[in-house]
């Protein structure tokens, strides 16, 4: 039984990093957050579908933390393994 080639490993690893590091600098979640849905503030303009979530803080909890953890487990370690696996069958073609 063999592993993943060490390159595939390594690259899966940057893409992971990368993504982690977009993740963290959190501007692409608040534009997310901000997308238009159906709500409406107390003036009745249309606010985004996430955005009193993402604002949400109490005792040090807040909603973009839990939004950040939730992108890093629905989108980093995805990214991750994709890019191993592609990476992989590319070199064991």
């Amino acid at each position: 039984m063999s592993g993943s080639p060490w390159l595939a490993q390594l690259t899966g690893v940057v893409a992971e990093g990368v993504v982690h590091a977009v993740i963290d600098d959190g501007r692409l979640l608040a534009r997310f957050a901000a997308i238009p849905g159906r709500q409406r503030d107390e003036h009745g303009a249309r606010i985004g579908r996430q955005k009193r979530f993402h604002g949400l803080a109490d005792h040090g909890v807040n909603g973009r933390a839990l939004m950040d953890q939730a992108v890093h487990h629905q989108v980093q370690i995805p990214v991750g393994v994709a890019v191993t696996t592609a990476v992989a069958a590319l070199i064991a073609r």
